[in-house]
């Protein structure tokens, strides 16, 4: 009868465990999103050190989407305003029927931005972060 309780107690703890991976993953892969229009709103001329540490993790991160990597290395590469080289990266993000509609707001306010993003694009961050 021990040997049953152990094995029902093992087998719970481990579906406890996977679901909360399951949910972690999913966390991660939704969270690039606020962290990218957090770093947008905060740009002056280019990202700030800790912005730039955190755009390399997102590029990283084998669960992030290839749009919002897209995203992450144009921002760490911006220097005043998006290069000429990376702007069609973006209008590709903006043109994708796929993509999900914030994604092409964020691709469209860093492909326009000169220096640092309009009161009006970091109020459309504000919300497209959700805060």
């Amino acid at each position: 009868m021990q040997i049953k309780g152990i094995v029902i107690a093992l087998t719970c703890a481990i579906g406890a465990l996977s679901t909360g991976v399951v949910a972690a993953a999913d966390a991660m892969a939704s969270a690039p999103l606020p962290a990218l229009c957090q770093i947008t709103a905060a740009v002056k001329h280019y990202p700030a050190d800790a912005d730039k540490a955190k755009l390399k993790e997102i590029i990283a991160d084998a669960s992030v989407s290839a749009q919002n990597k897209t995203i992450a290395q144009v921002l760490l590469g911006m220097q005043h305003h998006v290069s000429d080289a990376d702007q069609p990266k973006l209008k590709q993000i903006m043109e994708d029927a796929s993509a999900n509609p914030a994604m092409k707001d964020l691709a469209t306010i860093i492909a326009t931005m000169n220096h640092m993003p309009s009161e009006g694009d970091k109020a459309k961050l504000s919300t497209l972060c959700g805060k």
